[in-house]
Parts: C-alpha cells; sequence; structure tokens
C-alpha cells in the first residue's frame, strides 16, 4: 500500500512539473512564434489549447486535494506517531493567509474584466491565472522532498531542453546577439530558470540524506545550468542569484554562532537580515552596473510604465492587456517591448492599487515565510526555499 502511495506522489510531481512548464510559457511561445511563425499570443489557436489544459489539470488537482485532506482531517485525532517512510505532508510551507491574499489577487483579475480596455482578452488570461493560482494549493500538499524533485524536473528540463536545442539549432536557441535563450523565447527568460537549477542542484549536494545518485543528480544540474546562465548572459539572474546566495546562506552561517551573539540580535535576525542583505544587493547593482545599457533602458521602461498608471492609479487598465493597444504602446519604442520588466508596476498597470496590495501582502508573507522558516530550522530545505524566494523577490 505504501509504495502504492508513493507512486501516485511521483506521479503528482510529474503532473505538478509538466504544468509549471507550460506555465513558463516559453516552450509553448517558442512553438508558436519560431516552429509555427505565429503570433505566440495567449489567444493564438497554437497556443491557448495548452494553457487551458494546464489551467483545468490545475483545478482538478486543486479539488482532488482538498477532497482527501477533508476526508483526513478526522484522523487528526489519533495518537499514531506518522512513519518516517510516509509520502504525505509532513511541514508546511504556506500559511492560511498567504492562500487568502492569492485568492484575492486572482478575483481581482477577474474582475478587472469589468472596466478593461480589452474585457475579452482579460477575461481569457485572468481565467488562465486563476488556474496558476489554484495549482498553488497542490504543491502546498507535497513534502520538502517532493518541492525539491518537483523544481529539479521543472529546472532540468528546461536547461538540458535549451542545451539541446542551442547545439541543434542555434538559429532558433539564439538572439541576434549570440545570447542563448534556449526554449524561452528571450535570455532573461532563460536566465531565472537556470539560475533556479542552480539553486536546485546545490540543495542535492548539500542535503545530507541524500544518496549518491541524488548527488550526482544534482552536480550534473548545476553544472549544465551554470553554462547556461553563462549562455544567457542575463545580468539581473546573475545579480538576484548572488543576493539570494547571501540572504539563505547568512541565517545558517548565524544558526552556527548563535551562542555567541545576543538575544536581541537573535530576535531581530530574521527580520534585519534579510532586509539588509537585498538592500546590499541593490547598492551593489547601482555601483556597478546601474548605467549600463540594460538597466538604462529598464529605467526608461519603467517611467513610461509610472507615466501610465497615474492615469489610471485605482483599477488600472485590465489584466495584462495594457501592451496589445497599439495607441498606448505606440508613444515610445521601448512599449512595444510588451513588459514593464518589474513585477509591481506590471501589477500596478493592470490591476491598479486594488491589485497591488494583495501583491504586496504574497511578497511579504513569501519573504517572512522562508525567513522565519530558515532561522528556525536551518537545514538543506529550508535553505532551498528561502534562496529561491529571495531570488524571485
Amino acid at each position: 500500500m505504501l509504495n502504492i502511495t508513493c507512486l501516485k506522489h511521483k506521479w503528482r510531481i510529474v503532473v505538478i512539473a509538466t504544468i509549471l512548464i507550460v506555465f513558463t510559457n516559453g516552450p509553448v511561445l517558442l512553438f508558436s512564434k519560431r516552429i509555427l511563425d505565429r503570433t505566440g499570443r495567449w489567444e493564438d489557436p497554437a497556443v491557448w489549447p495548452f494553457l487551458a489544459s494546464a489551467a483545468l489539470v490545475s483545478a482538478l488537482l486543486a479539488i482532488l486535494f482538498l477532497r482527501q485532506r477533508s476526508r483526513e482531517r478526522p484522523q487528526k485525532t489519533s495518537t499514531t506517531r506518522t512513519p518516517t517512510v510516509s509520502c504525505t505532508p509532513t511541514q508546511p510551507f504556506t500559511s492560511r493567509t498567504a492562500f487568502v491574499m492569492i485568492a484575492c489577487y486572482a478575483i481581482t483579475a477577474m474582475a478587472s474584466t469589468l472596466w478593461s480596455i480589452n474585457s475579452v482578452h482579460t477575461l481569457w488570461r485572468s481565467a488562465i491565472y486563476m488556474g496558476m493560482a489554484l495549482l498553488a494549493i497542490p504543491i502546498a500538499g507535497l513534502t520538502s522532498d517532493e518541492l525539491h524533485q518537483t523544481l529539479l524536473t521543472v529546472t532540468g528540463a528546461a536547461v538540458v531542453t535549451s542545451l539541446v536545442l542551442v547545439f541543434l539549432r542555434p538559429e532558433i536557441a539564439t538572439d541576434v546577439n549570440g545570447a542563448w535563450r534556449g526554449v524561452y523565447t528571450n535570455r532573461n527568460s532563460l536566465g531565472p530558470l537556470a539560475a533556479l537549477g542552480m539553486i536546485a542542484g546545490l540543495r542535492a549536494l548539500l542535503g545530507w540524506m541524500a544518496d549518491r545518485r541524488t548527488r550526482a543528480l544534482g552536480g550534473v544540474l548545476l553544472v549544465l545550468s551554470l553554462i547556461t546562465k553563462i549562455g544567457t548572459g542575463s545580468r539581473t539572474a546573475w545579480i538576484a542569484f548572488v543576493v539570494a546566495m547571501i540572504a539563505a546562506t547568512l541565517p545558517v552561517v548565524y544558526h552556527r554562532w548563535k551562542t555567541a551573539v545576543t538575544s536581541i540580535l537573535k530576535t531581530t535576525v530574521p527580520v534585519v537580515l534579510p532586509v539588509v542583505t537585498i538592500a546590499g544587493g541593490a547598492v551593489l547593482l547601482g555601483m556597478k552596473m546601474w548605467d549600463e545599457g540594460t538597466f538604462v533602458q529598464r529605467r526608461t521602461i519603467w517611467k513610461l510604465v509610472w507615466d501610465h498608471i497615474i492615469e489610471k492609479p485605482l483599477l488600472g487598465y485590465g489584466f495584462f492587456v495594457f501592451w496589445d493597444d497599439p495607441e498606448l504602446t505606440s508613444a515610445h519604442e521601448l512599449l512595444k517591448l510588451g513588459s514593464a520588466h518589474n513585477s509591481l508596476l506590471e501589477t500596478g498597470l493592470g490591476l491598479g492599487i486594488i491589485g497591488t496590495l494583495p501583491f504586496v501582502a504574497i511578497i511579504a508573507l513569501a519573504a517572512w515565510n522562508a525567513g522565519r522558516n530558515l532561522c528556525r530550522q536551518p537545514n538543506a530545505d529550508s535553505w532551498m526555499w528561502a534562496a529561491v524566494v529571495f531570488f524571485l523577490l
């Protein structure tokens, strides 16, 4: 019975990893734009079936997980200790408040159909996003090892297939400057996946309970991800990776030396350390790279986007439809790139203040939960997820 249960969990990992790969957009959009020479938009007939299927399966997994939890709830009164070989979740990494904020954001995106500048596209895209939000429910039911296996699967698939495509079809997998984009549409999409692959590979090497096969797999993924990351030349991914490594590693070092610090420092470090580290990374960015062409371009985009945000500060233009309006994007060439290159500004642009507030709450909760878990139980798992969270932030 145990083997059957574990097998079901392994299939769930494969399904969730596949959905996540689809939701990264890269492979699907590449198929549409580079192979079929189509638009690559979410409404493209070569794209929407993949997204719709992923959203529907996400909803189905969420329903099945909630039904399973409702059946298991009466068993919580049992005093029998759960075997260590169980495949059931053992350590929550999320909170009920976080789920409420995610729901608020998803509902706001759907509601923006009422005031959107393109109601049809907003309704469709927000419905897909609702599926993305529902995927958080089954993901929260994975154990620490299953979460790691999922991250290994997603990043490994992205990195390996990208490397294969770079060497077999460089005309598709590289941009006009020779930077690697692999199975994604630009280098700044592949770069973060490669960085996450490095984090997942490091976790496999650091896990003291990992077997030789897992360590070897982690080492291979680490090397391949590093090669891919160098090939992309994505500066922002490098900066985020360095900041994440520092922010996630310092609490572990602190834990080793906690007997040598005062109780005040011990109390404040979970809050102060991530803030100071991220601030230090921002200072490094400003000193070393702020005047490079990439960041000059992004600062220009941010200013242009901000000018549009203050025109509709409360509700925004509708969920992710601003970039579809030629009248709005024709004001400047950089607006034709189709992205604010900043999640906060993107949210403000599409959903205004009412969407930005729950989004900021999600960010704050993610940082707090990751930092708290890392400081309370500094191990390979908490280190990895803190690094992932800090990197994404």
